[in-house]
């Protein structure tokens, strides 16, 4: 009877060990998705602190300033997804060079559009300030991931 329940453990052990992973996985994905909601919130404050933006300006501004993020986004997708099929072993290196290339002229693009979308809602002086808030806000992140420390304004 022992030898019996020891093989059936031996056997199920290693089903427990996958279903054990597949948890950590999920466990990693929602805390990297709770970081980063509380980053894009944190974002969002400081931004609009920073620019000093009224509630009506903040709601046009943030609009447009996600529809842009989502846009530069994607474009990194392409890029990301250029690094995977390199890992995987199929690379096409002009595609690459070209993708490379290309992802910088639409994100400069992206950025002259939008610009003038914002000079729409808002003063030069505030555009002006978006960009300096852009910047301290990413140093300030890069910092606190250095020190392994959470964010604070």
């Amino acid at each position: 009877m022992k030898t019996k329940f020891l093989i059936c453990m031996l056997l199920i052990t290693p089903f427990l060990a996958v279903f054990s992973q597949e948890n950590k996985k999920d466990d990693r994905k929602a805390e990297f998705e709770k970081r980063r909601t509380e980053m894009k919130a944190q974002k969002v404050a400081f931004i609009t602190e920073k620019v000093a933006l009224t509630p009506e300006e903040a709601q046009k501004f943030w609009a447009l300033y996600n529809e842009k993020e989502e846009k530069v986004h994607q474009i990194h997708r392409e890029l990301w997804q250029l690094r995977k099929d390199k890992k995987a072993g199929t690379v096409d290196y002009g595609k690459c060079n070209d993708t490379n290339i290309n992802s910088g002229v639409k994100e400069a693009q992206l950025e002259k559009e939008y610009y003038d979308k914002f000079k729409q809602i808002l003063s030069d002086e505030k555009i002006y300030n978006l960009y300096q808030a852009e910047k301290d806000f990413q140093k300030q992140l890069l910092a606190k991931i250095r020190q392994n420390k959470p964010f604070r304004k």
